[in-house]
C-alpha cells in the first residue's frame, strides 16, 4: 500500500481500496444503530470490516479520524479500534505513527490501570503526611491513618500476580504503617 504524510501529520492513502467500504459499513451501522437502537449493530460491521477491509487501511482511516496526528494520547484510539476489530496479533502488525501507547500497555485491563494510579495517590498522601503535611491526617484519602493503610493493602491484594506495581510491596507498606502509627521499625 503506498502512502504518504501531509505537512499537518495526516495520512494519505494512494490508491486505497477498502477504506470507503470500512467508511460504508461505518455508515450502515449508525443507520441500523438509529433505526433499532440494537448496539449488535456494530458487532455484524466488526464481523463484515474483518472479511473486507485491510488493516493497515482502516488504522489509516481511524488516524485520520481522531486526529492522531494532534491528539495528546498519539494514536490510541486507531490502535484501539485496530485491536478491537482484528485483534491484538493484527494491531502489533500495523505500521503505526504518532504511537502514544505500546501494544502491551493499550491492553492492559483498565481496572488495573486505575488501581494503579489509586495505589500512587495513596503513596503520595502517605508522603505528604510524613513530611510536609505535618502528620495531619486530613491530607490522607482515607482521612485516617489506618483505614490509608488498610485501602493500600486491600487494593494491591486485588491486583493479579501479573499486575503487581514494582513500586509497591507489602514490605513498603509495612514501612508506612510502622512511620504512620509510631510502630516498631520494619527493616526491608
Amino acid at each position: 500500500m503506498e502512502f504518504k504524510c501531509t505537512d499537518e501529520g495526516a495520512i494519505f492513502m494512494m490508491n486505497a481500496k477498502t477504506a470507503n467500504r470500512y467508511n460504508e459499513l461505518y455508515d450502515k451501522a449508525i443507520d441500523e444503530l438509529n433505526r433499532s437502537n440494537d448496539l449488535r449493530a456494530f458487532d455484524r460491521m466488526h464481523e463484515q470490516v474483518r472479511k473486507e477491509c485491510d488493516p493497515q487501511e482502516v488504522y489509516f482511516y481511524e488516524f485520520n479520524n481522531h486526529e492522531s496526528m494532534y491528539a495528546y494520547d498519539g494514536d490510541y484510539e486507531a490502535i484501539k479500534l485496530i485491536i478491537d476489530i482484528f485483534g491484538e496479533d493484527i494491531a502489533r502488525k500495523i505500521k503505526r505513527y504518532n504511537a502514544g501507547y505500546s501494544i502491551d500497555y493499550i491492553m492492559i485491563p483498565e481496572w488495573v490501570k486505575h488501581t494503579w494510579l489509586m495505589l500512587q495517590r495513596l503513596i503520595r498522601d502517605c508522603d505528604y503526611y510524613l513530611g510536609c503535611g505535618n502528620r495531619c491526617a486530613k491530607h490522607l484519602w482515607a482521612r485516617d491513618e489506618e483505614a490509608q493503610i488498610t485501602e493500600m493493602r486491600k487494593l494491591l491484594a486485588e491486583l493479579p500476580d501479573e499486575y503487581k506495581p514494582e513500586w509497591l510491596t507489602s514490605k513498603k507498606i509495612d514501612v508506612y504503617e510502622s512511620k504512620m502509627l509510631n510502630l516498631q521499625p520494619v527493616v526491608l
